[in-house]
């Protein structure tokens, strides 16, 4: 069994995919479970980093462009709309796991991430 110190494999990431979006059939329908995933565990402003610079996300959205999900970012002197898989977050984190998840979906290699210890998704929407 893999300790919570350990790295995620795709399988786990995969497992956490199907919990996300089994019950859905389209990619509007599993961006938006993946959206509310994100809404429901992420406690923000949350910390992260672009091309190696540190912004702060305050919020998170879908905006049906062809973007994906996009987070709402803050640094000094901008805050703008960035897509969401090119953040990186704090690797042991809940909101790392699911970006990992999130970006493995899309197709992407997830970013360096370690589940975090004792957290447990629960879709009470489902």
């Amino acid at each position: 069994m893999r300790s919570a110190e350990e790295p995620m494999s795709s399988y786990d990431l995969d497992e956490l995919m199907v919990q996300i979006i089994a019950d859905y059939r389209t990619t509007d329908d599993r961006l938006s479970a993946f959206l509310q995933v994100f809404l429901d565990e992420v406690t923000l402003p949350v910390e992260a980093t672009l091309l190696g610079m540190p912004v702060e996300v305050t919020e998170f959205d879908y905006f049906d462009d062809g973007r994906g999900l996009v987070a709402r970012c803050h640094r000094p002197g901008a805050d703008q709309y960035l897509t969401l898989a090119d953040l990186v977050f704090v690797p042991q984190s809940v909101v790392a796991w699911i970006h990992a998840a999130y970006r493995q979906w899309l197709g992407m290699k997830p970013h360096s991430v370690v589940r975090p210890p004792g957290w447990e998704l629960e879709l009470d929407w489902a």
